[in-house]
């Protein structure tokens, strides 16, 4: 999404809005109420969680794998619909990914080798690089080029499975996506309100009117380290451009409100 010049990194989080200021969130633990297994895929399985935060309900969709992936991140010179970024084949899962402004990445892309962004300290504090047999999340200040496939995006949420977001009295909720890395897995998360969620013709969901339901960030990392063990944890561009896509024997898939200009891709590794 486009960015207001001047806002501080977190708050880029809940972006600007002509919709009607939504009612402010005490920060709470949330609870999960339900979690069923919606799809396995060789080592891929898909997840629905169904989750509450004091009177706010909704949806968590988590893709992981518990062994060795291939990340990719798939790049675009402008913002695409999140479907023109996906591969046509394979078993694979990906989610939207960091954050932009004025239709250029605010951060580092690198895309198969190819460095389409430099690292900006606007970017955002984390990095999801690709390594040899995955993928790692480190901070901004630690990188260094040579991994064909990495992203910045603002922020990282979850270090040493520790919650790195104060906990603020008036926080906005909205959707959030993020990806993680804990209890051996590799993790792809995308969540929502229920507010905002709408069946989809095409199977899975749509969403719509994202800001004001959902989950505060400070709850989101919370919810990570509950739900996915999470050891490390980097927020993406969520809110309008949350979305996240499984293709196996059959396809679903989450998508947003608006288009992103990149994607995070997790397919299983092959030597």
């Amino acid at each position: 999404m486009k960015r207001l010049a001047g806002v501080l990194p977190l708050a880029l989080a809940c972006r600007a809005s002509t919709a009607p200021k939504p009612a402010p969130m005490t920060s709470g633990v949330p609870e999960i109420e339900h979690r069923r297994v919606l799809q396995n895929e060789g080592d891929l399985q898909l997840e629905e969680v169904t989750w509450r935060v004091g009177s706010e309900t909704g949806k968590a969709w988590l893709a992981s794998w518990p062994a060795e992936v291939r990340l990719r991140i798939a790049a675009s010179e402008t913002v695409v619909p999140f479907r023109d970024l996906l591969p046509t084949e394979g078993t694979w899962a990906a989610i939207n990914g960091g954050f932009y402004e004025s239709d250029r990445a605010m951060g580092l892309v690198v895309s198969g080798g190819a460095q389409v962004m430099p690292l900006s300290p606007r970017g955002g504090s984390g990095v999801i690089a690709g390594t040899p047999t995955g993928f790692d999340i480190i901070h901004r200040d630690a990188w260094a080029p040579g991994a064909a496939n990495a992203l910045q995006s603002i922020d990282r949420l979850v270090d040493g499975g520790t919650n790195l977001v104060a906990a603020r009295q008036a926080a906005t909720r909205t959707a959030r996506s993020a990806v993680a890395l804990g209890g051996g897995r590799s993790w792809l998360v995308a969540l929502a309100g229920d507010r905002s969620i709408r069946r989809s013709p095409h199977g899975g969901f749509r969403l719509e009117a994202t800001t004001g339901s959902g989950m505060s960030l400070h709850d989101f990392a919370n919810f990570l380290i509950s739900a996915t063990q999470a050891e490390k944890a980097l927020n993406l561009d969520g809110a309008v451009s949350t979305q996240l896509a499984v293709h196996g024997r059959r396809r679903f898939e989450v998508i947003g409100e608006r288009g992103t200009i990149n994607a995070v891709v997790v397919e299983a590794w092959e030597p």
